[in-house]
């Protein structure tokens, strides 16, 4: 890459020329090879005719307007690598913009977190209030998340059709509604519908959050962005902490409904925020026609509209592809189904490690270790803030480490926590148990918590994206349930110790088929992480492992 000339300048493309015939050689290579030693000179002619053209003395410095003129362009196959000081190198930040549109979109993952981590304390609240047994607590909590997995199973029309903008405006509708209702119950059959209302609401939101943010958001950083959803899903759960705390004196059969009702704060702004601050994506416009709306949401994310005709020729393509279910469940390439079992393996993986058990379930867990509520709930405050801390701190590295490094170190960490948790619960050592859960909620959200949604939303190619994310939703939202709705019986039946040691095998198993089987991601523009999969395999490409880096389309521009 090279610094050219502004096309208002009329000597340009002659001072352009001359700098290649002076290489003696019309091969791109070989030209950028020779310009290191040409290109001062260039400069500097450029500079006296500018100058001269001014009626300036020759030779006076161009002042910072005049520098301005000057831009990048691309020559052939030319290394990248081969830069001057005067070049423009690197990604440039996100614009504000970007980063306001991120931070909205991430909002709505808060809402599953607040409910996470108010049922945690609340169904201890609503057990006693309403004398429930075990098994009725197990569906309470549970059945939330096997009824987001009927909002993710229709969110792929809503989000192919009404948009990505118009979907989360749904979400929060549904969301809202449910939490009131849930608050306002007189039954406990009047709780299940509504937390079935409120599921769908979730899952409908899991679903459009990250494609949304992908969408909207550059390359360089994206996985700093989408990560922002893990992020917000943490937040929530600390809310959700801190609500039980603050609320637990309240006398009994309004405590845990205050609890609940607050979820209805984060919803409501969200709502008004869609409709005041959101556009729908370029790659959705483009997708639907709508090319000069694209263009203007492009100018205000980068600056630019140079990537229309990429996301044009990439929408092109995957027309003509297949899009329907059949090419979701049964990939026609080899790189469809790669790309296929990353994103919904890993979506299904994060689940199957017991995580929502251990959130749902710490309270429980302390109390039948002898600790008093009052510790058990400030207990549950520094998880979350822990929790939080170690996700805002994944996401400044989910972009220079990768994807695939966070990933294991996280999986080495939870299967080492859950094993020690196991150690706990057999010596009966209360402060054990606390410290192996919280290192436990650090290590997954160093890692699977934030990747998880991260390559679900980057891998799936945009004609099957909104259906192979709801069907990653689905995976991930109905292991969780089986998780969750089982644990006490499992508990019972197996003992504390015995189901932590299962786990920590199956995060074993886990962490060697991640090492050996998923691929880096990291860099790759969605329009070419198509491509980088069907790669995988080649003889360049040893395995799965293996980081690749995909051709620059480099053009004179």
């Amino acid at each position: 890459m090279l610094r050219g000339f502004s096309d208002d300048a009329p000597s340009d493309a002659a001072a352009f020329e001359a700098v290649r015939s002076a290489s003696g050689s019309a091969d791109d290579d070989a030209l950028a090879e020779a310009l290191p030693q040409r290109e001062d000179a260039a400069l500097a002619r450029s500079r006296s005719a500018s100058a001269s053209s001014d009626g300036d003395a020759p030779g006076k410095p161009l002042d910072a307007p005049e520098l301005g003129r000057f831009r990048t362009v691309s020559l052939g196959d030319a290394s990248p690598k081969r830069v001057r000081p005067f070049e423009v190198e690197g990604p440039s930040a996100p614009s504000r913009y970007a980063y306001l549109l991120a931070f909205v979109a991430a909002l709505n993952s808060a809402n599953l977190g607040y409910d996470i981590g108010v049922m945690s304390g609340a169904a201890l609240y609503v057990q006693e209030d309403w004398d429930l047994t075990d098994v009725q607590v197990e569906i309470l909590v549970g059945i939330l998340n096997g009824c987001a997995i009927g909002g993710a199973a229709v969110a792929h029309y809503v989000i192919d059709h009404l948009g990505r903008r118009r979907t989360f405006t749904c979400s929060c509708v549904v969301f809202v509604f449910g939490v009131v209702g849930m608050a306002a119950s007189q039954t406990f059959t009047d709780l299940l519908f509504f937390r079935v209302v409120t599921g769908v609401g979730v899952g409908v939101g899991l679903s459009v959050d990250p494609v949304y943010i992908a969408e909207v958001a550059p390359k360089e950083f994206r996985g700093s962005l989408v990560s922002w959803s893990e992020i917000s899903i943490n937040v929530g759960i600390l809310l959700g902490f801190v609500a039980t705390f603050c609320f637990r004196d309240l006398r009994p059969g309004v405590a845990w409904r205050a609890m609940l009702g607050c979820g209805a704060v984060m919803p409501s702004v969200l709502f008004v925020l869609t409709l005041t601050v959101m556009p729908e994506t370029p790659r959705w416009l483009v997708l639907k026609g709508r090319d000069d709306e694209a263009r203007a949401i492009l100018r205000k994310l980068t600056g630019s509209d140079g990537d229309l005709e990429e996301i044009r020729d990439a929408v092109a393509r995957e027309r003509d592809a297949a899009a329907g279910w059949r090419a979701v469940l049964r990939p026609e390439t080899a790189g469809a189904k790669r790309a296929l079992l990353t994103g919904v393996g890993v979506a299904f993986a994060q689940q199957i490690l017991a995580e929502e058990s251990l959130l749902f379930y710490q309270p429980r867990i302390l109390l039948d270790m002898g600790m008093d509520r009052t510790t058990v709930l400030a207990a549950l405050i520094v998880t979350g803030v822990l929790k939080t801390g170690c996700i805002v701190v994944a996401a400044f590295y989910l972009d220079t480490l990768g994807r695939r490094p966070l990933l294991l170190v996280s999986l080495a960490g939870m299967g080492a926590a859950l094993f020690l948790l196991g150690v706990a619960f057999a010596a009966s050592s209360g402060l054990l148990a606390i410290l192996c859960v919280n290192a436990y909620m650090m290590a997954f959200s160093l890692g699977i918590g934030p990747v998880t949604w991260l390559l679900a939303s980057e891998v799936f190619p945009l004609n099957i994206r909104a259906k192979a994310m709801t069907l990653a939703t689905v995976a991930n939202r109905l292991t969780s349930t089986v998780v969750a709705s089982t644990f006490l019986s499992w508990a019972r039946a197996f003992t504390y110790a015995g189901y932590f040691f299962f786990f920590s095998f199956i995060a074993a198993a886990t962490f060697l088929v991640v090492h050996r089987h998923l691929p880096e991601t990291k860099g790759k523009s969605l329009e070419e992480m198509a491509a980088f999969f069907e790669r995988i395999g080649e003889p360049d490409v040893p395995d799965a492992a293996a980081t690749v880096e995909n051709p620059v389309r480099r053009e004179v521009r």
